[in-house]
């Protein structure tokens, strides 16, 4: 009805013959009925915030909520008595900014829980995401939660991954691990493991569970274990945690935080409660009598690792047996082999805290003994780290493949033979403290990286084998989503990934490289450069075996990845793809080869490699080319990335054929689905001829000036 009046008001209109005026006017009168009628519109997803007096992060956390890609949603904004006058103008800023802005006020100061309820009850939403007043929210978080819910209808409720951010919006190198349904629940009841403003949940859930607005400290905690506890004792409301393997969050760390102010001595009484009534329904009805507000707030005091003189403890015994019910609670649960090894490690850290306590203290031992399960036959992956002398840097690089989410792996570091003590001392405490980790030494150093990575992949026992270079990192989903995507993608045998980097302070370098991920594209591309990052990859063991070989040589991975691509071919091909997404880390060093030593690594071995891989890449283009020709189009294909000068003196013709040559073969190559990359080659041999037009000429000025010179020297011995 309102778009049907305007159209009849804009022909009104014309008829007054109001030319300019009748544009402009209809323009601005257009746009408020699509206002309008987007404000009717039924939002999909309700976002809600509560905000007290937050004047300096606030409106960076709401500009990160109207950029977010998926638009369909409304903005609550839950005031809780704020007398800032700059939050409350900058509330007001945005109010009048965008339409889907509502701000809902509280009579006075009350409390974020009654403001949450608020905004719970007010929303319209079919999902509902928190949001806190001073993070980030990336811009794809709400398309990404959405879209996991639609396609995921057994969920309630989705979390994501997210960094930690400070003050100055410098990102920690580390993300946040990731859980399943099972580890949240098991792990809430040692301490808070969903970080409250990354949540998205079905409206139905924030409409059936409201915060208790007695409690303001810990209330999110209280939260999740009161929907914990309503699951267990009425299994039909199957409310289940899920979780989004990407980062799509940034939480602020800074001096102003609620949960870092409140002292975590002072447990709150309702808190306590809260924990009692779920204990409860992990023991029989003949064990309750193990349950008190004072056990239970020993059972808290025994596992914050801050406190400090345990040895007055009075209920030590029921913190044993309760421990002891909770873990063989959620064993009985357990669904999968990657859930049983994530949880098991856990326990693990959890038995070594308790054994230095029981050292300290004169505490009970409690029963941490690894599952009693079947094995779920997820795959095993085998790691391969090379190392020679890379002390602390090796240490990172080995804690980040223990932080992986994944952890069905073993890992072989090969050693070449180091001599630096502290590089020793890593690999010592390694091998005598995870039974996951073998450490392979060489009596003698080889000098190359080629043979230790050899021997590690010669003695890898897993389906899957991931490549890991001893100074760099990897983000916790490294393995998990390599491993998916293999799984996936049974033609696929070769997985790599785009990368982040880092200096060695550990400080991001802001240097993003745009890979080709589908397999032909990557093929056409390595005429180029190496288009995959050696620390990224993990490749399929069974198809590889005997092929995955590298040679002691310069460039020894750019090698392997060529004769891998156009050596095989038919049934034997081996097929490699890219993941869009950076799961490692790179670190870039005074330790590492300085450009002109790769350059030099390279050319050596252009010298050696040249006829082989000529002809199996180019049998099309260059059916015979002698050796020169050869190992001048390698030259060329390097030059093309800007990485050598141009060639050397007498080879300009053979270059300028080639070159022309080259340009042919694009032109008539059928890669319609690699436009971008066709017309990103003849570009570079356009440029490239251009250069060897001007060497050309330079060199014939050369040559003119060198005849002047020496007619010159002639007519002074005649004079």
């Amino acid at each position: 009805m309102i778009i049907k009046n305007s159209f009849i008001l804009f022909q009104l209109l014309i008829s007054f013959n109001m030319k300019f005026s009748v544009l402009f006017l209809g323009s601005l009168f257009l746009k408020l009925v699509y206002t309008i009628s987007a404000k009717k519109q039924q939002p999909l997803v309700s976002v809600v915030m509560g905000v007290y007096d937050r004047p300096e992060f606030l409106a960076e956390a709401i500009d990160s909520i109207l950029a977010q890609t998926y638009t369909n949603f409304e903005f609550l904004i839950a005031d809780d008595g704020s007398t800032d006058l700059t939050t409350l103008s900058v509330l007001r800023f945005y109010e009048a900014k965008d339409f889907r802005v509502k701000l809902l006020w509280a009579d006075g100061h009350k409390g974020l829980p009654f403001v949450m309820n608020h905004a719970y009850t007010a929303a319209r939403g079919k999902y509902i995401a928190k949001m806190d007043s001073d993070d980030i929210s990336l811009p794809q978080r709400l398309e990404r939660q959405v879209a996991y819910l639609e396609k995921n209808p057994q969920i309630s409720i989705v979390t994501t991954m997210e960094q930690r951010i400070n003050e100055r919006n410098e990102i920690s190198p580390y993300c946040s691990q990731l859980h399943s349904d099972l580890e949240i629940k098991f792990l809430m009841n040692f301490g808070n493991s969903i970080r409250n403003p990354v949540v998205m949940m079905r409206s139905e859930i924030g409409k059936m569970f409201l915060y208790d607005t007695n409690v303001r400290v810990y209330s999110d905690y209280i939260y999740w274990l009161e929907i914990i506890e309503r699951n267990i004792q009425n299994p039909f409301l199957n409310i289940q945690f899920g979780q989004i393997h990407e980062v799509l969050f940034q939480y602020r760390w800074h001096t102003t935080n609620i949960s870092k102010n409140v002292s975590k001595e002072g447990n709150s009484r309702r808190l306590l409660q809260k924990k009692l009534d779920l204990f409860k329904q992990y023991l029989g009805a003949n064990q309750e009598y193990l349950l008190s507000l004072d056990s239970i707030e020993e059972f808290e005091m025994f596992y914050h690792w801050e406190s400090k003189d345990l040895s007055r403890l009075t209920y030590l015994e029921e913190i044993k047996i309760l421990t002891e019910d909770i873990i063989d609670f959620y064993a009985e649960r357990i669904e999968s082999n990657d859930q049983r090894m994530r949880m098991e490690k856990f326990i693990s850290k959890l038995h070594d805290q308790l054994q230095k306590k029981h050292a300290k203290f004169g505490l009970p031992s409690i029963d941490c003994r690894p599952f009693n399960v079947t094995s779920f036959g997820e795959p095993l992956v085998s790691i391969v780290m090379s190392s020679f002398n890379r002390g602390l840097f090796l240490m990172e690089s080995i804690e980040s493949v223990k932080a992986q989410d994944y952890d069905n792996w073993e890992l072989l570091v090969v050693d070449d033979a180091s001599t630096d003590p502290e590089t020793i001392k890593v690999l010592e405490y390694y091998q005598s403290n995870d039974k996951r980790i073998q450490i392979h030494r060489f009596p003698k150093n080889l000098g190359g990286g080629s043979y230790a990575k050899n021997h590690g992949v010669q003695h890898a026992k897993g389906e899957f084998v991931a490549i890991w270079d001893d100074d760099d990192l990897a983000y916790p989903y490294r393995l998990s989503k390599s491993v998916e995507f293999l799984q996936n993608n049974p033609h696929v045998d070769v997985v790599g990934s785009h990368l982040d980097k880092i200096d060695e302070k550990g400080n991001y370098l802001h240097e993003q490289t745009v890979l080709p991920s589908e397999h032909e594209a990557l093929k056409f591309m390595m005429l180029t450069a190496n288009m995959i990052q050696h620390c990224t990859v993990m490749f399929r063991m069974k198809r590889l075996r005997g092929k995955y070989v590298y040679h002691d040589i310069g460039a020894e991975d750019y090698d392997l990845w060529l004769r891998l691509l156009f050596q095989n071919s038919g049934s034997d091909e081996v097929i490699f793809n890219t993941l869009s997404e950076p799961l490692c880390v790179y670190r870039q060093h005074s330790g590492q080869m300085t450009q002109n030593q790769q350059i030099k690594e390279t050319w050596k071995w252009m010298e050696q490699r040249p006829r082989i891989l000529m002809q199996q890449m180019y049998p099309s283009i260059f059916p015979r080319l002698p050796d020169q020709s050869v190992l001048l189009c390698l030259r060329l294909l390097y030059v093309m990335n800007g990485n050598h000068p141009l060639c050397k003196e007498g080879e300009l013709t053979a270059v300028s054929e080639i070159v022309q040559q080259l340009d042919n073969f694009i032109r008539k190559s059928d890669l319609t689905s690699l436009s971008a990359q066709k017309h990103q080659m003849l570009e570079l041999l356009s440029n490239l001829a251009t250069r060897i037009e001007r060497q050309q000429y330079l060199l014939q000025k050369e040559s003119r000036a060198a005849a002047m010179k020496e007619f010159a020297a002639k007519i002074e011995k005649v004079a």
